[in-house]
C-alpha cells in the first residue's frame, strides 16, 4: 500500500507563515527536524518523501473558512451519575450548552468543516463542534435532547463492532439513522477502536491490511447505514503517527481528529492533526469554559515533529513567543503536570521536556500559557523512539 509519509511537510500551528517562528536563541543552536528517514514508520516501509500532490494528512485546513478558529470538544459520558473519569451529568452538560448559547457560538458537525474547507460551504463566524466518542446509548438518551434544546448540532465517532441490530450499551444501526434524520453527523472512530499505531511484532504487511480494514470497513459500513459520506475520523485513544494519518488520506477520509489540546485555527492546523478538547469528570465548568475560549498558541522548532518518532528521549523540545507581562506557562505531559527545562529570552522561551515524563509509545505533551488576556494552548503527540 503506497503511503506518502510526507514528515519534511509537516506543518507546525505557525507554519503557514514562515515569519511567525521567532529567531534562534542566542547561543543556543537550532532544533532540527528529525530526516525524513528517521520519521516514525514501520520497518521495512520506504523513507518518507514529501508530499506534492493535494489530499495529504500534513495540509492545513484551507478555503472559505481561512482565520476562523474552530474549537472542537469531546465527549464520551453524560451520565446521571458521572462515575467514570470522562464522565459528567447531564446538568454540567446543559451548563456547558448554555455558555455556549449565551457566548454566540453556533454548532458545526464534521461534515460542515470538510464541506467548509472544500469551499463548498461557509462556516458561521463563531462556529463549535460538538463530538461523542465511542457511540453509547446513553448519548442519545442523555445528551441529544439537551442539544436539541439549545439548537447545537453534534458528531458522533462510532466504531462498527460495537454497532449491532438492537439497542443495548451501544447505539443500533436504527439509532444511527435517526440521529441522520435529526440533522446530527455520523463519522468513524475505526471498526474495533483498537490503536492505530503499529503494534509490537506486526509485520509490515499485517500493519498495512489492518489499517485498510479498519478504515476502509468502518467507512462503507457506516455509509450504508446512513446514506451519508464519511469524511471524517477520531483516532482511537488519541494515537497517531504520520503513518496511520496518510493512511486515512488514501483511504478517502477529509479531516481527523487527535486529542490534542487547543483549538484549530482554519489554513493553518493541519487537516489530519485536528485539535479537540477533551471532557473530564474533575474539571470545573470555568476550566472547561477557559479551554473553549483559549487561542492558539504559536509553537515553532518542535522535536519531533507532530506525529514523528523522537530519536532521543532527551530531544524533546519547542519554542515558544516571549513571555507577556502577568503570563505564566505550564506544560503537561501525557496528563501529568512538569517542569520543564527553558530558558527564556527577549525573542522566545525554549522548553525542554525532560526524559523521565516521557513513557513508552505514544506521547501528548500540552504547552499552556495564562494571563491577563486568557489563554492560549497548543499540544502535539509523538512516538516514543523505541516504538
Amino acid at each position: 500500500m503506497k503511503r506518502l509519509l510526507g514528515v519534511a511537510a509537516l506543518l507546525m500551528l505557525c507554519a503557514a507563515t514562515a515569519s511567525c517562528a521567532p529567531p534562534v536563541l542566542s547561543g543556543t543552536a537550532p532544533f532540527p527536524s528529525a530526516p525524513a528517514s528517521q520519521a516514525a514508520q514501520p520497518q521495512g516501509s520506504q523513507p518518507a518523501t514529501t508530499p506534492s500532490g493535494p489530499g495529504t494528512s500534513a495540509e492545513p485546513l484551507a478555503g472559505s473558512a481561512d482565520g476562523l478558529h474552530v474549537p472542537v470538544i469531546v465527549y464520551h459520558h453524560v451520565l446521571p451519575t458521572a462515575s467514570n473519569f470522562i464522565a459528567i451529568t447531564p446538568a454540567l452538560f446543559e451548563q456547558e450548552l448554555r455558555y455556549l448559547k449565551s457566548a454566540g457560538f453556533t454548532g458545526v458537525t464534521a461534515s460542515d468543516l470538510a464541506d467548509a474547507l472544500a469551499g463548498r460551504t461557509k462556516l458561521p463566524k463563531k462556529p463549535i463542534l460538538i463530538t461523542f466518542d465511542d457511540g453509547r446509548e446513553r448519548q442519545i438518551r442523555y445528551a441529544v435532547p439537551l442539544l436539541q434544546r439549545y439548537g447545537f448540532t453534534a458528531t458522533f465517532f462510532v466504531y462498527n463492532s460495537a454497532i449491532h441490530d438492537t439497542a443495548g450499551t451501544f447505539m443500533s444501526r436504527s439509532d444511527l439513522k435517526r440521529l441522520v434524520s435529526m440533522g446530527f453527523d455520523v463519522q468513524s472512530h475505526t471498526v474495533t477502536h483498537k490503536s492505530m499505531l503499529r503494534k509490537s511484532g506486526e509485520s509490515s504487511a499485517q500493519y498495512d491490511a489492518r489499517l485498510a480494514d479498519e478504515l476502509t470497513q468502518s467507512k462503507h459500513a457506516i455509509e450504508q447505514v446512513t446514506g451519508r459520506p464519511v469524511v471524517a475520523l477520531a483516532y482511537p485513544f488519541g494515537y497517531y503517527d504520520t503513518y496511520s494519518a496518510e493512511a486515512l488520506a488514501s483511504a478517502g477520509y477529509k479531516l481527523a481528529f487527535t486529542t490534542d489540546d487547543g483549538t484549530n485555527l482554519a489554513g493553518v492546523t493541519p487537516a489530519f492533526y485536528l485539535h479537540r478538547i477533551t471532557v473530564f469528570r474533575k474539571q470545573s465548568f470555568q476550566e472547561w469554559q477557559a479551554l473553549v475560549d483559549a487561542g492558539p498558541l504559536t509553537i515553532t522548532q518542535q522535536l519531533p515533529l507532530p506525529g514523528q518518532a523522537v530519536l532521543s528521549t532527551d530531544q524533546v523540545a519547542c519554542v515558544i513567543a516571549p513571555l507577556g507581562p502577568g503570563e505564566h506557562l505550564s506544560v503537561v505531559v501525557n496528563q501529568n503536570l512538569v517542569k520543564p527545562d527553558t530558558v527564556a529570552s527577549s525573542v522566545g522561551v525554549t522548553i525542554r521536556i525532560p526524559a523521565r515524563a516521557l513513557s513508552r509509545g505514544f506521547n501528548l505533551v500540552s504547552v499552556r500559557v495564562d494571563g491577563p488576556s486568557g489563554s492560549r494552548i497548543s499540544a502535539w503527540g509523538f512516538t516514543d523512539f523505541k516504538h
